[in-house]
């Protein structure tokens, strides 16, 4: 038997602990990865754990974005 290597709407928004409306949104707008075939949204399980990764190393990029923003205005402060 072949393994699906593709998830539902349903499947995805389980996995990823959110609502399918929200997964349906983020389709929409280009901000998950997805296959249309014919009507259907798929999405693939390999595709989704790269994303979510990406997603991790934006938000860490932008903690430390934050990070060195408030250290130099700490800095400018402490010039004065």
């Amino acid at each position: 038997m072949i393994e699906r290597q593709t998830m539902t709407a349903q499947e995805t928004a389980d996995y990823l602990g959110v609502s399918k409306d929200l997964v349906y949104n983020m389709v929409k707008t280009g901000e998950l990865p997805a296959v249309r075939i014919g009507r259907r949204i798929l999405f693939r399980r390999e595709a989704l754990e790269r994303w979510m990764q990406m997603q991790e190393m934006k938000g860490q990029t932008e903690v430390v974005s934050q990070t060195m923003k408030q250290r130099s205005g700490l800095s400018t402060v402490f010039r004065q």
